[in-house]
């Protein structure tokens, strides 16, 4: 956690390392050439093999676990997760149908607990260390799969968890140079609803003896995380640690394959390269780290 007056830090993680071959690579692209400092793999795609054999590759990047109750199957046997899975044996595709089963009482913790156990088994079978966990669409912000997320993290020694509730940026301190951007309904929406969720997660975290960041901020941007964007981020944030979430790649027919509507992937990448996003970055003396650093 953050310690220390009038610094401010960022984790800037991109999730959904093994999606797919071109997501994969312009995660690897955004690290080596860019400011990506983290991010978070899903074990349960058909591409999983690859980005482990890119992690593997390139030790430095720090990778954790995007655990995930979406898209493709379950790492565990379906009939051992019955109420995690439509009647093909799948994950459903929507989280509107994942959280109408948990609003009805239909999603069982136990099945929760474990399809997340076995899912950082293969992340750790892989040989690969996680720094840090969060989920899939941050279906952790439903209280009671954050309970189950937690009790599994602590059980299998992971400490550190994300906590999806926005309130990175400065807004009484906003930068003139670059303009606050102008965000869609849809992402101020969905902000505000995982943040109403998760408004009572950082007691849960820390009652668990589990660590977050000080700030998080990304959801409400999801839709248009261009250079002048991520510069006003950048220029705003508060004091402490925050988690900046992204999704850059190279989209592809994979990608495209579970996202109807997927990210501004390549513009999110353009923008971490942006080489003078960077120097923004290193003028205003913010410091770039990663899960680790917690």
């Amino acid at each position: 956690m953050y310690s220390g007056r009038h610094v401010k830090r960022v984790i800037i993680n991109a999730d959904d390392f093994g999606l797919s071959p071109g997501v994969n690579r312009g995660i690897l692209a955004a690290f080596r050439e860019g400011i990506l400092s983290s991010t978070t793999m899903l074990v349960n795609l058909s591409h999983f093999d690859e980005a482990v054999s890119l992690a593997v590759a390139n030790p430095d990047l720090p990778v954790g676990i995007h655990l995930s109750l979406l898209w493709g199957a379950p790492v565990s046997a379906p009939a051992a997760v019955p109420s995690l899975v439509e009647r093909n044996g799948l994950f459903p595709r929507s989280l509107t149908v994942l959280a109408r089963r948990y609003f009805s009482g239909r999603l069982r913790g136990e099945d929760v607990r474990r399809e997340f156990r076995a899912q950082i088994d293969r992340f750790r079978r892989a040989g690969l260390t996680p720094t840090h966990v969060d989920t899939h669409k941050h279906v952790h912000c439903l209280p009671g799969v954050l309970d189950a997320l937690t009790e599994v993290a602590g059980e299998l020694g992971i400490r550190r968890v994300r906590l999806p509730f926005e309130d990175g940026i400065e807004r009484r301190n906003r930068t003139e140079i670059f303009p606050a951007p102008r965000r869609s309904l849809k992402a101020r929406l969905k902000s505000r609803v995982v943040g109403y969720l998760c408004r009572n997660g950082r007691s849960t975290l820390a009652q668990r003896g589990l660590q977050t960041t000080d700030h998080f901020v990304g959801i409400g941007d999801m839709d248009g995380l261009d250079a002048d964007t991520l510069r006003f981020i950048l220029g705003n944030l508060r004091e402490g640690i925050t988690e900046l979430m992204c999704h850059p790649g190279y989209d592809d027919e994979f990608a495209r394959e579970y996202s109807g509507a997927p990210p501004h992937r390549e513009t999110e990448l353009a923008a971490l390269k942006d080489v003078t996003v960077r120097e923004y970055l290193e003028a205003r003396g913010v410091e770039l780290i990663d899960y680790n650093d917690l």
